[in-house]
């Protein structure tokens, strides 16, 4: 029997009937959104001072002359507020570093202004929330050691106590709110402070008792209620660091060997009106001295050293897109005479200065 063939026009009507009804008629089917601001790379959900957001927008913000210049405004806000700083890195895309004022153990969420434009008095779109953060908790960490003394010394009058916060704290209220007390009659005795360098607020130091305490006691020292500086923010409660245990440590092994040094990581700035700069962040404090001892391949002569907090700052002129090895050898001293296992080697590489508008301190446009 002959097969009848199927008429072509009718063949590519109905085609073009179920073509139409695949386009409309799906469930859910929209069309495509207009692209509102978004956060243009991948960040922890952790806030803390010095992190970078960078968002994108879908349409130019500013005009070129912006680009690359610290702004005196921000299209952004945080809930609660933060201290921070806006860069346009084009007319789309820019970033805010956060600075100061940050709450510990708090939430932070980022939004644009209300009734934002852009270059075109647009009103730009965006989501009612850009991004939540989490800022760390109020913690202290403490270790000990201790001093050298007179033979029969009462070893709580030899105790050394290390203190490291996960915020830097001011070593004039430390002195005020820390303490040594008497287990059993709760009498109260003064600490010394020591602090590594010469910064009003750190996040690591020592405290050792101010005067000699009454032999045969039991003592603990006492954390009460440490404010961070930048946002006012009080520790709730008392922390109690027992040192019964500590003292009772045969005289043999009373010394404790610090635990080894460490580097967190390296980087460079190369920022207007400043020399092109190394931070070598470690996790506790060295000293500017110790910059000399690190080796950079190739050399660079008339280095000057610096520390901020944990981060040691070399700066020299060092030469743009140049590839400098960096060496930190395991004679670096750390807080406590700590010292490296072994040496640390990096790259380090600086990039051209960005173009900048630098008005003198005091003086406005």
């Amino acid at each position: 029997m002959k097969k009848q063939a199927f008429p072509t026009p009718l063949l590519s009507g109905v085609l073009a009937f179920v073509f139409a009804l695949l386009l409309q008629g799906q469930p859910g089917r929209a069309a495509e959104p207009k692209r509102g601001v978004e956060v243009a790379a991948a960040v922890s959900s952790e806030m803390t001072p010095g992190k970078q957001i960078k968002l994108s927008f879908p349409s130019p913000m500013v005009a070129e002359v912006a680009i690359g210049a610290e702004q005196a405004g921000s299209p952004v806000e945080w809930t609660p507020a933060v201290g921070g700083s806006w860069v346009w890195e084009s007319q789309t895309e820019g970033t805010f570093t956060v600075e100061k004022g940050i709450r510990p153990d708090t939430n932070y969420l980022l939004r644009l202004k209300p009734e934002l434009l852009d270059l075109d008095s647009q009103k730009v779109p965006a989501a009612d929330t850009l991004l939540a953060l989490t800022s760390p908790r109020f913690r202290l960490s403490s270790r000990h050691s201790f001093a050298e003394g007179a033979p029969g010394q009462e070893p709580i009058n030899l105790l050394r106590l290390h203190l490291s916060f996960s915020y830097a704290v001011s070593a004039s209220q430390v002195a005020e709110l820390v303490y040594f007390q008497d287990r059993d009659n709760r009498r109260r005795y003064p600490v010394k402070v020591h602090v590594p360098g010469e910064e009003l607020t750190t996040k690591n130091l020592e405290v050792m008792t101010r005067d000699p305490l009454p032999p045969k006691r039991t003592f603990d020292l006492i954390v009460e209620g440490i404010e961070e500086p930048g946002s006012g923010y009080r520790q709730p409660v008392f922390s109690v660091i027992p040192l019964d245990v500590a003292v009772a440590r045969p005289p043999a092994i009373r010394a404790e060997e610090p635990a080894p040094l460490r580097v967190e990581k390296v980087s460079t700035s190369n920022l207007p009106l400043t020399q092109p700069t190394v931070r070598i962040e470690f996790d506790r404090y060295v000293p500017p001295a110790e910059g000399a001892k690190v080796r950079f391949t190739p050399a660079v002569e008339g280095l000057t050293f610096s520390v901020a907090e944990s981060a040691l700052l070399v700066s020299g002129p060092f030469k743009n897109g140049t590839r400098y090895a960096v060496e930190i050898p395991v004679n670096v001293t750390g807080l406590g005479g700590s010292h490296l296992p072994e040496p640390s080697r990096w790259g380090a590489t600086f990039q051209a200065k960005r173009g900048a508008i630098v008005f003198p301190e005091g003086e406005s446009v």
